[in-house]
């Protein structure tokens, strides 16, 4: 009687300790989904960890820790969770959709197409993965197909403003800056409320010169959402463009006090610092943004440029630049700094040349205050 009595009793223990574990499990989950909502990636990934050193079976808490490792550049430890979740549960089309856009980062764009076809295999009218294959499609230059994926997807989902934001966003990359438009304006009717639309709008406007519409587009962004970390770099960029440089800053520094692990923010903000004459707040700023930028892009190498030319090496300094012309050559950034940099050595002929060689007359973007006050003073000292 005693030893069953004993058996019993453990067997209600044991009973309780899988509730109690269950229990920690849905909380962690909780809490890791709550920080990956709030974009802090480290907190996600702690309380991920808690639920997968309980039940590392729990797929959606390794796609979900996997999401937070790819933001925080631990690409590595991504795809070990993918993996996992796909070995796990071979049927989830989420899973495959993940891991193809992990691999889509890192350049392996056989690997995220042929995942981008298996989700899709698994779920076929899923208009989320038509956008993401198609945004493949679209960094592949491959610009048709791309639009085709766009065009299935809002013809899936015909209300909702997803589809008419990545087409917007191809039209936008073509130049259709009034056809972008058109599409933004449908998404924005459908989703008054969402403020990413409105960031996305507030850039065509700007390329289409209406840039006051553009800072309404971003203060309303603001208004909707104002821990929006992006929001606060573009209507940065917009008060640069607008001459206000102190705003810039201020909205800048919101930006990275929201979001600390943006290289995109650290980069602009260091630019400026460098504008305004401040090398050594610049560096510091720039460094950041190289430990967080991808090292195949001309913001990396033009950022490399500067630190090195301040660290006291000019020629490796404008090969960066020349690099960034070669990979990027429309864009502006590489032709400023050379020339500024030529311009601090005496250079100023070559630096007038340098920038010379980029005419924002051929571009809707409008020409900046700093790239103008550079023209000019470059004018005034070739007499």
């Amino acid at each position: 009687m005693k030893l069953l009595s004993l058996f019993f009793a453990l067997l209600f223990l044991s009973v309780q300790i899988c509730a109690d574990d269950k229990s920690d499990v849905a909380r962690y989950f909780q809490q890791g989904f709550e920080k990956s909502l709030e974009m802090d990636w480290p907190g996600a990934i702690e309380n991920y960890d808690k639920v997968l050193g309980i039940d590392p079976k729990h797929v959606r808490a390794h796609i979900l820790r996997g999401d937070a490792r790819m933001r925080m550049n631990d690409n590595q430890g991504a795809m070990v969770d993918y993996d996992k979740a796909l070995e796990l549960f071979p049927g989830y089309s989420v899973g495959y959709a993940r891991r193809a856009a992990l691999k889509n980062k890192l350049k392996d764009n056989d690997g995220a197409m042929s995942d981008y076809n298996k989700a899709l295999l698994l779920d076929p009218d899923n208009a989320e993965i038509y956008l993401a294959k198609g945004h493949l499609f679209q960094q592949m230059k491959e610009k048709e197909k791309a639009m085709r994926n766009f065009n299935k997807a809002i013809q899936l989902e015909p209300g909702e403003p997803a589809g008419y934001c990545y087409r917007a966003g191809l039209k936008t990359g073509q130049k259709d800056y009034s056809g972008a438009l058109a599409d933004f304006n449908k998404a924005v009717g459908m989703a008054p409320d969402a403020a990413y639309i409105y960031v996305s709008r507030a850039y065509v406007k700007i390329m289409l010169r209406d840039l006051e519409g553009a800072m309404e587009d971003y203060n309303k962004a603001l208004e909707l959402d104002p821990r929006f970390a992006q929001v606060y770099e573009g209507r940065a960029q917009l008060e640069e463009l607008l001459g206000d440089d102190t705003g810039a800053m201020a909205d800048y520094n919101k930006s990275i006090e929201i979001y600390p692990y943006d290289g995109s923010a650290y980069s602009r903000r260091g630019r400026l610092h460098y504008d305004l004459g401040n090398p050594r707040e610049a560096v510091k700023d720039l460094k950041k943004s190289v430990e967080l930028l991808p090292p195949d892009t001309a913001r990396f190498l033009v950022n490399r440029g500067i630190i090195t030319y301040e660290e006291g090496n000019l020629e490796k300094a404008i090969a960066d630049f020349d690099k960034a012309m070669e990979m990027e050559p429309r864009d502006p950034s590489p032709y400023l700094y050379k020339s500024m940099i030529l311009r601090k050595v005496g250079k100023i002929k070559e630096a007038k040349a340098a920038l010379a060689a980029y005419k924002f007359e051929d571009e809707a973007f409008p020409e900046p205050p700093v790239w103008k006050r550079l023209r000019e003073t470059l004018g005034k000292e070739d007499k």
